[in-house]
């Protein structure tokens, strides 16, 4: 039999793949008298681009007779072979029969015919390993036999990683300000997927109302925002920061850390901290002590707001013993008197570092230890502040 052998190579790295087999046969150069066929060049297809892992590749060589005659037997062979190192899985030879070629049978039989489309599963191809298809038919018209097939496979697979990345960030929903207090968040960054992450960057708003003083492991402010570039976050990795901030004034301090990584959506988390002030009132007593029997002395009551929000409903209640005799009041609000009890009007607002004064004026009626007891009540307090000012009374 006059011969010609048809071969393809097809390969891909790492993924399963189906290729098309289109080989047709040429007129082999032979004498008249029935010289042997000369064989056909090998076609290898470009490989795909390197890439690391095992590479895969299928040779199909397809030998078929260079002329028959109408109605004489035609026989082929195909023969499927790893020429790799890696395994290959689920081979399947698809050979597709020209209209002038009726198949008869084959060996191994096909799995499937449909049509003129006969399907083989060859199972797995180990490194190296090959199979061969005789297939047997009767050629029904002349002219030219053009033979196509398919090839599929499936090799080593490429895994797909992800990283998968999350944010927490933790701090107080309330502070007071003032006496140096700080504002200070936790932000940990974790990475929960099976992926290193690659160039992570974490940012955190920097809240009105409040300014930056520092930040861990190298944060740096930039734009109201500081930033933090870590690199790499390993698979199921996580990393803690810290950001300081000064609380310059009340109100509501919102901010928002974002995570951010090559190949990964970004990911953010927002608090919310409000600014809340304190009314620190502290009271003074001064007084002429000591205070000579039938003369007039002053007490002086001083009211003043040494914390961050203001006072509000302040009101002075003074008594009097019996070694004194009231003469008269002033000061940032009115009094009224019952008995040795000295009432001042409500004082409606003491503001952030303002101060109010009184002035209590008596006299002192005889010798003795005189004490003189102011009592200071506001909306901010449950229980008033008191004090008792000490005034010898000598003749």
């Amino acid at each position: 039999m006059k011969g010609l052998k048809l071969l393809c190579v097809y390969g891909l790295l790492g993924i399963a793949v189906g290729a098309l087999i289109g080989c047709q046969p040429q007129p082999a150069v032979s004498s008249p008298t029935g010289g042997g066929a000369a064989a056909a060049p090998r076609t290898m297809l470009p490989p795909p681009r390197p890439t690391p892992g095992k590479s895969s590749a299928i040779l199909v060589d397809k030998s078929v007779p260079n002329e028959v005659f109408l109605g004489e037997p035609l026989v082929y062979d195909i023969t499927v072979q790893n020429v790799t190192k890696a395994s290959l899985h689920d081979v399947i030879v698809v050979d597709y029969f020209p209209e002038n070629f009726r198949f008869e049978e084959a060996m191994p039989q096909p799995r499937s015919i449909e049509g003129n489309k006969a399907t083989w599963s060859l199972g797995s191809l180990e490194p190296k390993e090959s199979k061969t298809i005789r297939v047997r038919g009767i050629p029904i018209a002349d002219g030219m036999i053009k033979y196509n097939g398919e090839v599929k496979y499936e090799s080593q697979p490429t895994k797909v990683r992800q990283a998968r990345l999350g944010i927490e960030k933790v701090g107080p929903r309330k502070l007071f300000i003032g006496s140096g207090r700080m504002l200070t968040y936790v932000i940990t960054v974790r990475n929960t997927g099976d992926a290193p992450a690659r160039g992570v960057i974490v940012e955190d708003t920097v809240p009105m109302f409040c300014e930056f003083v520092s930040g861990s492991d190298g944060g740096r402010l930039a734009d109201d925002k500081v930033k933090w570039e870590l690199g790499s976050l390993e698979a199921d990795a996580a990393k803690r920061l810290t950001i300081t901030l000064r609380p310059l004034e009340l109100g509501t301090a919102t901010s928002k850390a974002t995570i951010r990584a090559d190949w990964s959506a970004d990911v953010s988390t927002e608090i919310t901290t409000q600014l809340e002030g304190i009314p620190a009132v502290a009271l003074d007593i001064l007084d002429e002590d000591p205070l000579e029997v039938g003369k007039a002395g002053t007490y002086k009551i001083t009211a003043i707001n040494q914390g961050t929000a203001p006072g509000s409903s302040l009101q002075i209640v003074c008594k009097l013993d019996d070694l004194v005799e009231y003469m008269g009041a002033s000061g940032a609000t009115g009094a009224d008197v019952v008995g040795n009890t000295l009432t001042f009007g409500v004082l409606d607002k003491l503001e952030p570092g303002q101060k109010a004064t009184w002035s209590v004026k008596v006299k002192a009626l005889r010798e003795g230890d005189s004490r003189f007891t102011v009592s200071l009540s506001s909306d901010q307090f449950k229980r008033p502040i008191e004090q008792t000012e000490s005034t010898y009374l000598f003749k």
